[in-house]
């Protein structure tokens, strides 16, 4: 199946929105995951659940249960980001104005 692309007016004017969400929660995720396996490192435990966004974590280490919440949040940014520039791509061009 191949996408046409008509909207790139839309695509361009909405890059630096949806980069900047990348490169912010890029940096958070990042954080946890290393966060997550500092906490492995000096063994934290405690028994942990959690459910984000309809997946649900539960284990007895901390480090799990903090480097799980940074992928499954970049996991859902990165969709959420992938979809929009699709929908972005599929948008009619803007009318010239005369």
């Amino acid at each position: 199946m191949r996408l046409e692309v008509r909207g790139i007016k839309h695509l361009s004017a909405a890059r630096p929105v949806l980069t900047a969400v990348l490169v912010v929660m890029g940096v958070l995720s990042l954080v946890a995951v290393i966060g997550g396996v500092a906490a492995i490192i000096w063994n934290a435990t405690s028994p942990t659940n959690f459910t984000l966004l309809g997946a649900t974590l539960s284990t007895g280490h901390v480090g799990v249960a903090f480097a799980g919440m940074g992928l499954l949040c970049m996991l859902f940014v990165v969709r959420a980001v992938l979809n929009n520039i699709r929908h972005l791509a599929t948008l009619p061009p803007d009318r010239e104005e005369s």
